[in-house]
């Protein structure tokens, strides 16, 4: 294992889309409550400087990848952090998309915005064209095309409630 020194958008960027993190079944459910999220909602706003994450360790098999191939760490340390910091980008997504009063805010560009949109998006989700009626494990249809979750959880029991309190917290 050779560890690297990288920030949590680095994790997430949009070059790195065939990288994908699943939470191994090993791994304890996701148990963060309302206390850890407003604490952490808490942390963001009150820093200028940004809010050191911790340690999130992740490992995988291949030394090097093929360019088609898709690349998957398992998430040995930080899953309660990367899923809330998942779930806060979800929320934030679907606050610009759909819960904006009126259009986009004046201050900005229709480009941007729906760059920005589409930015946030690519940091979630991983699209692939349908080539089989069949779904693989982990994926779900949208559009016309098949989604996985580029943060996969093994279990997701209370994550519909976790989403819907961040969401009402940004």
């Amino acid at each position: 294992m050779k560890p690297e020194e990288a920030t949590l958008a680095s994790l997430l960027t949009i070059e790195g889309n065939q990288w994908h993190y699943h939470i191994p079944k090993y791994q304890r459910e996701y148990a963060w409550g309302k206390y850890n999220w407003s604490k952490l909602i808490e942390d963001i706003y009150d820093s200028d400087l940004g809010h050191y994450m911790g340690s999130i360790i992740c490992v995988h098999e291949k030394e090097e990848m093929t360019p088609s191939e898709e690349f998957i760490y398992d998430v040995v340390d930080g899953q309660q952090r990367l899923v809330t910091i998942s779930l806060m980008l979800m929320s934030v997504y679907y606050k610009l998309k759909f819960e904006l009063p009126g259009d986009e805010p004046d201050i900005v560009e229709e480009d941007d915005y729906i760059d920005a949109l589409n930015s946030i998006r690519k940091k979630l989700l991983k699209k692939l064209k349908v080539t089989s009626p069949k779904i693989p494990v982990g994926g779900f249809r949208n559009d016309g095309s098949i989604c996985f979750l580029r943060v996969q959880p093994s279990s997701q029991f209370s994550n519909l409630l976790d989403y819907k309190y961040i969401l009402s917290e940004i």
